[in-house]
């Protein structure tokens, strides 16, 4: 328990401690996160008003076992929310054009559901999400649901579309270079499961902004 004072309007943050445990301005309270195991956990919140110093308060969260959440649903799946611009298909999931990963969140309705990049590590909010990438729904430290990310015309990984990626896609429509399923994915612009010089010629006019991939998802409803 803590009282807030001192002159109005006062912000508080929390500045320090586990990304399950989230200071919750609406309420005034801390949201703890399903899945946080037992134990010990030590939080720093700030609170300001524009005048400084800041005041901080530092303090040890204790988790019980009377504190474990219920155990997760093997039912949940991820949703998407209404009017999407993602698009599913099989274990995939589609999108077009460079967005972060915070943008791609917001087009997911299911909560628990993290970014993580071709490396296995958690995307940041302002890091460009691109093919390869994996969303996950955890709970728990369970894994319930995944999709492989899938950005048409990058095949590179890197959230772009290039001139680079149009001549891996040439390479690969001529048999000079091996590919990976999620390159292939991305670089089929006519979704007939082929690369051909046609798809690195279509990858070529979005790096150059003469087209839009948007279009390909069309060819994937």
């Amino acid at each position: 328990m803590f009282t807030i004072s001192g002159s109005q309007p006062v912000l508080v943050t929390k500045t320090s401690g586990s990304d399950k445990i989230t200071y919750n301005a609406l309420t005034n309270k801390l949201d703890i996160a399903a899945g946080l195991p037992k134990g010990n956990y030590p939080v720093t919140l700030k609170a300001s008003n524009g005048t400084l110093p800041d005041a901080t308060f530092s303090f040890t969260l204790t988790v019980g076992d009377n504190m474990e959440p219920n155990p997760p649903d093997p039912a949940q799946k991820i949703e998407l929310i209404s009017g999407t611009v993602l698009h599913v298909k099989g274990s995939f999931l589609f999108f077009a054009n460079g967005t972060t990963a915070s943008t791609f969140l917001a087009q997911i309705k299911t909560s628990c559901v993290n970014l993580y990049g071709t490396n296995g590590k958690k995307l940041a909010d302002n890091s460009l999400v691109g093919t390869g990438a994996v969303l996950k729904l955890e709970q728990g430290g369970t894994l319930l649901d995944s999709y492989t990310v899938i950005m048409l015309g990058d095949l590179d990984g890197d959230g772009k579309t290039t001139a680079g990626d149009a001549r891996t896609a040439l390479r690969i429509s001529a048999k000079l270079e091996m590919s990976a399923d999620v390159q292939i994915l991305a670089a089929d612009a006519d979704d007939n499961g082929n690369i051909t010089a046609s798809d690195a010629r279509s990858i070529l006019r979005v790096s150059a902004k003469l087209d839009n991939a948007s279009s390909w998802l069309e060819k994937r409803a």
